[in-house]
């Protein structure tokens, strides 16, 4: 199975980005270069759903650490959606849910504040 990405500008500074297929070492260049370009245009907060994996490996979730930490230099914000018991089951294994939150919905995930630059 391959690995596709689609985004969708919510605000002005808000971008949902959708991944589905398997997420592995192989995608990352790809996943990399969807987020920077999005970041790059002035998004603020991104919101990626993850609902569309069957798979998600060390590498994929490196990209998403990095997001996160690119994002929070710029006062940005990640939300994660993700619904699938097996794909919260590798964040949960990795720690990484002291880290990211997940969010249940697109809704829910867009209701993430994003920080006030002081």
């Amino acid at each position: 199975m391959g690995f596709d990405i689609s985004t969708e500008a919510s605000q002005p500074d808000t971008v949902i980005i959708r991944f589905s297929g398997q997420f592995d070492f192989t995608h990352v260049a790809t996943a990399r270069a969807a987020i920077a370009e999005t970041i790059e245009a002035g998004a603020h907060l991104i919101v990626i759903n993850l609902d569309g994996l069957d798979y998600i490996d060390s590498a994929g979730l490196g990209v998403l650490v990095g997001t996160l930490a690119r994002l929070r230099d710029r006062n940005g914000e990640l939300a994660v959606v993700c619904r699938s018991p097996r794909i919260r089951r590798v964040f949960e294994i990795t720690r990484l849910t002291q880290l990211i939150s997940l969010m249940d919905s697109e809704a829910e995930a867009l209701s993430v504040r994003v920080p006030q630059p002081s």
